[in-house]
């Protein structure tokens, strides 16, 4: 048995969703493990799953319009780390009176600093690492993203002595004594789905985008449309919005032809896992989509297009190569969740 903390990222739901799967995993090896969580916005979930839960502020990555919002990104972030000896002096306090074993952080910027000055192990556990702790590929377009991407992730969340990458796409660590690339890890709603079927209708979700905007994309798709980010509002044709259902958005993702998202780490991994190739549209300046969005297509498991213009013109070549992608996505492996509670087990004190 370890006591845990856990430190997450609560500004969306992949964070959360990763680190709810590494939870459950480890509580099916040995329920009698203990969790405290720590961080802001959809943190919070685990509160009502009864767990403890201790609330502290964020350093979000801001949306305005589908782009990363960049000056209120780090406006937010400045007046956040202008307290930050008050946060870590607090959080280390939770983690003393826990009597905490271990730390681990997905993307939370206080839990590894409080770690090391009590003295615990602190591990990174999450996929943005893989962008600079790995030889990831870097697209010449993209090289002043990646900078000021990689200085983020260096900068503020790159403080825990062991990293764990989860990534669908596994590039080779650029140094295999601190850093570790796994499959991704799924949570058990996903496992616990029944054996996906090839069904006729399409899943699309957007987060943070312009329904206006994504409209051509949608009318290009000649099946029912299943649109998910949206508010419910009346069908459209072939379009139907669904309300917001983890339930019903995982049976309509089983069910699926393929998919339409964003580049977001954790649905392109429950897809794959699923057999749904994926067209990802990415956030704008959000790095880490984009190059989720350029393995999708490098390893012949989805497409991809920056511009919803030129993504409404090339759905026609995706439904094209459907049964193509279909067939390499049979070749990989979509789930770490065994190896990645081995490796968390082994570096439990």
């Amino acid at each position: 048995m370890a006591r845990i903390i856990y430190g997450v990222m609560g500004d969306a739901r992949g964070h959360v969703n990763r680190s709810l799967a590494v939870m459950q995993t480890l509580l099916e090896r040995n329920p009698d493990h203990e969790f405290c969580f720590v961080g802001g916005g959809t943190v919070r979930d685990f509160a009502d799953m009864g767990f403890r839960y201790e609330q502290f502020p964020m350093l979000e990555t801001v949306l305005r319009d589908g782009r990363v919002a960049g000056w209120a990104t780090l406006s937010n972030a400045m007046s956040i780390l202008l307290r930050r000896g008050e946060h870590v002096a607090r959080l280390m306090k939770i983690m003393e009176e826990f009597k905490a074993d271990i730390a681990i952080t997905d993307y939370e910027y206080f839990t590894p600093r409080a770690a090391k000055k009590i003295g615990i192990p602190a591990i990174s556990l999450d996929h943005q690492h893989v962008l600079t702790h790995t030889q990831c590929i870097v697209p010449k377009e993209q090289r002043l993203n990646r900078i000021s991407s990689d200085s983020v992730i260096r900068f503020l969340y790159s403080a825990a002595e062991r990293f764990i990458v989860s990534s669908f796409y596994r590039p080779e660590a650029l140094d295999s004594e601190i850093t570790e690339v796994y499959p991704p890890i799924l949570n058990k709603p996903v496992r616990a789905l029944d054996a996906p079927e090839l069904g006729d209708h399409v899943l699309v979700y957007v987060r943070g985008g312009s329904l206006e905007r994504l409209t051509p994309v949608l009318d290009a798709v000649q099946r029912k449309v299943f649109v998910y980010g949206f508010e419910e509002q009346p069908s459209r044709g072939n379009v139907v919005f669904r309300k917001t259902s983890r339930s019903g958005f995982l049976e309509d993702l089983r069910t699926a032809a393929y998919v339409i998202s964003n580049g977001g780490h954790n649905l392109i991994s429950e897809s794959l896992y699923l057999g749904k190739p994926v067209y990802a549209i990415p956030t704008g300046f959000f790095y880490e989509q984009f190059i989720n969005a350029v393995y999708l297509e490098r390893m012949g498991i989805g497409m991809y297009s920056v511009r919803m213009e030129d993504a409404a013109a090339r759905i026609p070549e995706f439904e094209a190569r459907q049964d193509v992608m279909r067939a390499n996505i049979a070749t990989h492996q979509f789930f770490g969740n065994d190896a990645i509670a081995d490796r968390i087990e082994s570096l439990i004190p």
